[in-house]
């Protein structure tokens, strides 16, 4: 009869440097990912408790909810201009209207040549030189200028495209308004559909010329159409690259130009035009968003508030996803880790980078990512590891767990250890702050040590047997950090 012996073992996982994971099944998901990553951010050596974010325009009333936010910026001037209801404003605390009479505050626009140029689809198309916004006169044989809904700069040449139109038109070189001419696609597309986006996409060219930009059209088809040259309307100097085939971004909003590529939200993922270019409509390799992604789109595809930007100050690259009317969610990449994290209570309609700063506009006008709480409110953490079986694939008892935390004030929270993928009860605990790091208690080699935080380690006597183990914490703070590092688990394994 063979008789059951049990050994004793130590390990220590980093706490969720991975970051969220929604590709990866439970049972195959790496150690070092998280199931939950609410409100923090994803860094190399720690997770972190996101900052908060403050009314931007002291307390002034909007109208209506701010549906489009732009920055405009000259060469001796920047401003933020806000959209809401049939209102146009400049400007913080408190904003100046500049425009009013508009039907849509649905406006996408561009800088060019020291101008803002926005379109609505509903509206005549307006430009703002830092002082006044009038109309913009276009004209074209058989163009109805306020049908106009999108333009990108392409070579400093203007690129348009109406609601529900198989082509687009353009612009002279160097010229924000006057004359457009159509460039129609129906005769290109293999698969029909109207011009939802275009866009900007550089590629090396084998030439040795270093790199060169593409236009890139995307259809409501499921087709991209890229071109290169300078002038549509000259054969010699415009020419079809290819058709390819990809599903197209949920909304308008929903791509972005990023170092020469494209990123765009589709109805399966997150993903780069370069992979779609190089391995067709279902690229080879899936983000880590994958799953949120494509539920988030068979579930709100339909509302307003898809757009993504990008936050080089903060090193991020942010997603909003339309949950509601009123609600929001926000799916976060770390460009410098490549972590993913959510935010919530960020109930934005739309975002902009102003002066370097990250801005949302919904209900009013905030400044994101600024001081320790949520406009007066605290912010809800709510993170969980994967579940891991320590790289022995039997039942185990834990003995203790460890984890160690970096904060700068007392912190309470809740914890619970979960077994083969149920989830367990939570328990209160609660951290203190004293002066001082505890300097014979955690690892020198496994993180950066900083003055505003002080690293602490708590062993929680745990009961239980599974095969597979994770741990779950959240907790509400205000005026204060919350930093996560590594847990040590102690348990033993039975064995025959």
């Amino acid at each position: 009869m063979n008789e059951r012996a049990s050994v004793g073992q130590t390990i220590i996982i980093p706490f969720g440097s991975g970051g969220l994971n929604t590709k990866d099944s439970l049972p195959s998901m790496p150690s070092q990912d998280l199931i939950k990553a609410q409100n923090v951010i994803i860094e190399n050596e720690k997770v972190v408790s996101r900052d908060g974010f403050s009314d931007a325009v002291g307390g002034f009333v909007y109208s209506d909810t701010i549906n489009s936010l732009f920055e405009f910026r000259s060469s001796d001037d920047t401003q933020i201009i806000s959209c809401a209801g049939e209102k146009i404003y400049t400007g913080l605390t408190p904003p100046t209207e500049i425009g009013t009479g508009f039907s849509s505050d649905k406006w996408q626009g561009i800088m060019m040549n020291n101008y803002l140029l926005i379109f609505n689809g509903s509206d005549t198309p307006q430009k703002y030189d830092g002082t006044t916004l009038s109309s913009n006169a276009f004209t074209g044989s058989g163009l109805t200028p306020a049908n106009l809904v999108g333009a990108t700069n392409f070579k400093n040449r203007l690129i348009c495209w109406e609601n529900n139109s198989c082509g687009f038109w353009y612009g002279s070189s160097d010229a924000i308004s006057g004359a457009l001419d159509y460039f129609d696609l129906s005769y290109i597309t293999k698969r029909g559909g109207y011009v939802v986006a275009c866009a900007s996409w550089s590629y090396d060219s084998s030439g040795g010329t270093g790199l060169q930009a593409r236009l890139v059209i995307f259809m409501s088809s499921g087709e991209a159409i890229v071109y290169e040259g300078t002038d549509p309307g000259d054969a010699d100097a415009w020419a079809i690259i290819g058709r390819f085939k990809v599903a197209p971004p949920v909304s308008q909003r929903a791509f972005l130009e990023y170092s020469g590529d494209i990123i765009l939200i589709n109805k399966y993922d997150v993903v780069t035009f370069s992979e779609v270019f190089s391995s067709g409509e279902n690229p080879n390799t899936q983000s880590k968003l994958v799953g949120a992604i494509s539920s988030a789109v068979a579930s709100y595809s339909s509302l307003f508030g898809w757009e993504i930007v990008n936050y080089p100050k903060g090193g991020l690259i942010i997603i909003n996803v339309p949950l509601n009317d009123t609600t929001s969610t926000q799916y976060i990449i770390n460009t410098r880790t490549g972590g993913c994290s959510q935010f919530t209570e960020m109930n934005a309609k739309t975002f902009v980078v102003y002066d370097d700063n990250l801005y949302f506009g919904g209900s009013s006008l905030y400044q994101a990512l600024t001081g320790s709480d949520d406009d007066g409110e605290f912010i809800n953490i709510d993170i969980q590891t994967a579940f891991s079986n320590f790289g022995v694939s039997a039942e185990k008892t834990l003995n203790y767990i460890k984890p160690y935390f970096g904060i700068d004030s007392d912190t309470n929270f809740n914890y619970s250890v979960n077994y083969d993928f149920t989830q367990g009860n939570l328990s209160a605990s609660e951290l203190s702050s004293v002066a001082g790091n505890f300097w014979d208690t955690f690892y020198w080699d496994t993180v950066y040590w900083s003055a505003e935080t002080e690293i602490k380690s708590v062993q929680y006597g745990v009961s239980g047997e599974g095969i597979f183990v994770s741990f779950r914490i959240n907790t509400n703070i205000k005026n204060s950090i919350f930093e996560f590092y590594n847990i040590l688990y102690s348990f033993n394994t039975n064995i025959q």
